[in-house]
């Protein structure tokens, strides 16, 4: 959620710039532009929460076939494995554009995943 709030807060943005609670335009045109930026925004919003989505499940994903990989037999598999889900993770993190405190949590969730599937395999 973190790695949507810089976009929210931006999108929530194009709404703050009309500074009293009347929102009203001079011509239509303006209204015209007013619906086209916000458009846009929501646009640019959903686009973001669909790729960060896309991403999480792929992770969740490759964690589900790393926990069918055994970490004493196959330890090459098991470490490819985890510097794949570590590339979809850095990936996601940069083409989010989030900043690197956003994305933190998420990336500790996923480390705690990942060790959760240690875990088990020892």
């Amino acid at each position: 959620k973190l790695m949507l709030l810089q976009p929210a807060l931006a999108f929530e943005q194009l709404f703050s710039e009309k500074q009293s609670r009347k929102v009203t335009w001079q011509t239509p045109e303006e209204l015209e532009e007013f619906v086209r930026k916000v458009k846009g925004g929501a646009d640019r919003l959903e686009g973001l929460n669909r790729r960060l989505r896309h991403a999480h499940q792929q992770i969740c994903d490759m964690v589900v076939e790393l926990a069918g990989i055994n970490l004493l037999r196959q330890k090459d598999q098991f470490k490819k494995k985890i510097s794949d889900i570590r590339i979809v993770v850095e990936r996601a993190a940069h083409e989010s554009g989030c900043e690197e405190g956003d994305v933190k949590p998420w990336k500790i969730h996923w480390d705690h995943q990942i060790f959760k599937v240690m875990e088990v395999a020892y």
